[in-house]
């Protein structure tokens, strides 16, 4: 083997080591990226803790047993409507919502607790209402099919909104 020939099979395993040094670089960065990505997203999360699920299904067979979106996540008439269908749950489970989400193919919706699953009941004056209605009656002692009646009477006259 030459000179010349010995030079260049060099500069081929050299070139070589500078490519695998190249690869094996690029690849640990987009695995470190990943991990960093997966993990900042989970503390972004963080805050859409949901209402402990046994304290809300407690005794209860609920129609929607999905979490509830926490209180904290809004702030006034919202706050305060999230912290009450976190509270009564059996009670909020029992009502028909009558902005009548059910009805809405974006919503569908199963009872006024649903709209607490999401943000629907952060933006929904009816969805607020109801539960502000229930609450109230359910703290002067109504059973539930007495605070369903009772909600019934009140807001069927609205008509709806799919709010």
């Amino acid at each position: 083997m030459s000179k010349k020939d010995n030079k260049n099979t060099q500069k081929k395993e050299s070139e070589k080591g500078v490519n695998i040094i190249i690869i094996v670089s690029v690849a640990a960065f987009i695995i470190i990226a990943g991990y960093m990505i997966i993990r900042s997203s989970d503390k972004d999360n963080s805050h859409l803790r949901a209402v402990n699920k046994t304290e809300q299904t407690a005794g209860t067979k609920l129609i929607e047993t999905r979490p509830l979106l926490p209180p904290d996540m809004w702030s006034g008439k919202a706050a305060e409507a999230y912290r009450l269908a976190a509270e009564i749950p059996q009670v909020v489970d029992a009502q028909y919502c009558y902005c009548d989400c059910s009805k809405n193919p974006k919503f569908m919706h199963k009872t006024l607790l649903t709209c607490y699953t999401g943000d629907h009941g952060a933006n929904c004056d009816i969805c607020q209402n109801e539960v502000f209605t229930s609450y109230d009656l359910y703290k002067k002692g109504y059973s539930i099919p007495d605070i369903k009646k009772e909600v019934d009477k009140e807001f069927s006259k609205h008509g709806g909104h799919m709010g």
